[in-house]
């Protein structure tokens, strides 16, 4: 879990704006309406229109792979869960499509 014991120390309801360096090494994101945040680390995961990487890496550029993803999760019932290998319950799995247009 990408946000586990986190809870009281990411924001979320605001909208960022920049950020800039702050001291001893900090930075402080800047958000609409005047509000702001100090800490250590600054994550964009905002996807490919990340603000943060526009700021950080402006001469980045999106290319396209010709790749596809999608995540999710799917119900097992306690049943079939017997049927599956160990590693199936407890790690990210990937299947891979083959010949798929």
């Amino acid at each position: 879990m990408v946000l586990e014991g986190l809870d009281k120390v990411v924001l979320f309801g605001k909208e960022f704006v920049c950020y800039e360096q702050a001291r001893a090494g900090k930075v402080k994101a800047l958000f609409e309406h005047g509000s702001s945040a100090i800490g250590d680390v600054l994550v964009g995961a905002d996807g490919t229109g990340s603000k943060v990487c526009k700021q950080y890496l402006p001469q980045a550029q999106i290319v396209d792979t010709g790749i596809v993803g999608a995540a999710c999760r799917l119900p097992i019932n306690w049943g079939d869960r017997g049927y599956l290998p160990e590693h199936l319950l407890t790690r990210f799995t990937s299947i891979v499509a083959h010949g798929a247009t």
